[in-house]
């Protein structure tokens, strides 16, 4: 699996924000649109796109998108 396209799936998740706006490195806490309905919206792309089940607590850990994109790999 490529962190570009996760990246992308990321940003596609969540509203407003500008393709190309992040990074693997991005911190979450840095996210403004990463509010109580985008973290539900990026869990629902993660299950939807990767058929994984992520747990709130997951999400709450990571520190940066890269950190999410290694929770779809376990």
């Amino acid at each position: 699996m490529e962190i570009k396209k996760f990246v992308k799936d990321f940003e596609n998740a969540l509203d407003n924000v500008e393709s190309g706006s992040f990074t693997p490195e991005t911190p979450l806490n840095t996210i403004k649109q990463l509010d109580s309905l985008g973290v539900l919206s990026v869990i629902a792309m993660m299950h939807k796109q990767y058929n994984t089940k992520i747990k709130g607590s997951g999400i709450k850990n990571a520190q940066t998108i890269f950190d999410l994109f290694n929770l779809i790999q376990k």
